[in-house]
């Protein structure tokens, strides 16, 4: 029995070590700060009542997030924000939408920072119902952004793990 507790407490030891010992190292599932709410609360115009995070769809890491949003309004648009060196980034939109579950951090791609998917059905208007959209993300170390990328969506989608994407199309936001 003193062998196991040993092993375990070992276990936990190396583990918090592996990964730098301190929170925030690795994205992470996270309530927004209110800073930030109140950001992207101000730049669509919109009421703190009518924007709604979405439940484990906000991922942080050092500082820099990605967020889900659902905005309130005639009709409910699901949005994804990212935010970093204090700037809001509109990265998706869509209207009318449901996102289908929480942010999913996926380090499959075996990159220093794993990814962040979410998967939403959007209302197309030319088929007359919803499809099922993959937004991905992937955290560019250079810029300290997340930045959005089809190629990485594709990648995921497809399963082609023995490939890697070409994250050349990945779009970080506005840049200072």
């Amino acid at each position: 029995m003193k062998n196991l507790i040993a092993f375990l407490v070992s276990y936990i030891f190396s583990t918090v070590a592996a990964f730098g010992g301190s929170v925030g190292d690795i994205p992470e599932a996270i309530m927004l700060p209110e800073v930030v709410w109140l950001q992207i609360a101000k730049e669509n115009e919109m009421q703190l009542k009518d924007v709604h995070f979405l439940s484990g769809g906000t991922v942080g890491f050092n500082g820099v997030y990605v967020s889900a949003v659902i905005f309130e309004d005639k009709i409910k648009n699901c949005s994804i924000f990212t935010y970093s060196n204090d700037e809001v980034y509109g990265a998706y939109d869509g209207a009318p939408c449901e996102f289908e579950g929480a942010a999913e951090i996926d380090g499959s791609r075996k990159s220093a920072v794993p990814d962040v998917y979410y998967k939403v059905n959007v209302f197309s208007l030319d088929l007359g119902t919803g499809v099922n959209d993959l937004v991905a993300f992937y955290f560019d170390s250079g810029k300290r952004k997340f930045c959005e990328s089809k190629s990485l969506a594709t990648w995921r989608a497809n399963g082609k793990k023995d490939i890697q994407p070409d994250l050349t199309d990945g779009v970080c936001g506005s840049v200072k």
